[in-house]
Formats: structure tokens, sequence, C-alpha cells
């Protein structure tokens, strides 16, 4: 009986044949390699893993495959983590991850990744990918607090929108109430 360790869908050895001679008739069985790197796990056990010996050679083949490790990709719009559109996900040890679900909102263009491509380790502190946006656009709302006077854009639902690294292009105007005064 030769048992074989391979990684799975090859023929690469993973762990030394183990050859064992039994008489026809006899129970054989087989193991699990002990000495496998510790980033596989088995696929599954072989239907042939036990069984009576026969005449001629009696393969058994175990085969191996990376363990899978959780990543995460987070979103940042202006700085700040949307916990909600954080995925959680899963990859083979050792495999490269280089893309991401885009996952803009309005008004948001792309800014820039960290830790982009990925290679999956076993620490899940290491496997995050971080996305990030910055705004299209400001909205400038105004109004004033209480009594006293009126504010340029007052009751508008944005007063302006003005596109990123852009000066405003209207004026803002104070006018207050008689009796009151602006102070800076």
């Amino acid at each position: 009986v030769i048992t074989h360790h391979y990684i799975n869908g090859t023929t690469t050895s993973i762990s030394k044949d183990v050859e064992q001679t039994l008489t026809v008739g006899k129970t054989y069985e087989t193991k699990v390699a002990d000495e496998i790197p510790e980033h596989y796990e088995l696929v599954k056990t072989p239907e042939n893993a036990t069984g009576k010996v026969v005449e001629g050679d009696t393969i058994v083949t175990y085969y191996y495959q990376p363990k899978k490790y959780e990543y995460t990709v987070e979103y940042y719009f202006e700085g700040e983590k949307d916990d909600t559109l954080t995925d959680r996900l899963q990859s083979e040890y050792g495999s490269v991850v280089n893309t991401y679900k885009d996952k803009i909102k309005p008004k948001y263009h792309f800014d820039k990744t960290e830790n982009l491509p990925l290679t999956i380790t076993d620490d899940a502190e290491s496997n995050i990918i971080k996305i990030y946006y910055r705004r299209n656009a400001y909205d400038i709302t105004t109004a004033v607090d209480g009594k006293g006077g009126s504010i340029s854009g007052q009751g508008e639902q944005p007063y302006e929108s003005i596109l990123a690294k852009q000066d405003s292009n209207k004026d803002i105007v104070i006018i207050p109430d008689k009796g009151y005064v602006i102070k800076d």
C-alpha cells in the first residue's frame, strides 16, 4: 500500500510517501500526514483510506489545500470609516487579493487604497484593505441661531454646492436686525 500526500489538484508532494508491505487479504489503514505545512489542511479523507490488501499496489492519495483566512475591506469617506459597508471575506493563505467591491457614494470620488494588493496571512489584523473616498462637492448651508437678523441662503438646503478645491461663487451676507450687531 502506497500513500501519497499531494497539494490539491496536483501531484506535488506535501509530505513523504508512506509504503506498507502487508499480506494479501489483511486489513490496511492509512492516515493523514503528520508533517504538513501549518497553513494547509486536508481536503477530505480518501474513500480507500482503509481496506483489504489486494494483489498489486494499492495507491491511497490524500489531498491538502491552503487554509482560508478572513480578510476585511474597510471603506472610508473623508477619513471616517463607514462600518455598514465593511466586507468580511475569506481567501486561501498566501493568495493575493487585488480587487474590491467599489462602494462609492454620490458626490464622492476615489482617493486612495492602503494594503492593496493584499497577500493573505494568518494574522487578521494585517489582512485589512482600506479604501478611501473624498467629497467631490461640499454643501454650504446657512442659518441664524435664534433671532437677530438674517443671512444669505437661510432656508435653502443647500445654499450652494462647491467642488473640492474650488472657491464659493456666492457671497454670504449677514444683515442684523435693528439693535443687533455682528460679532467677530
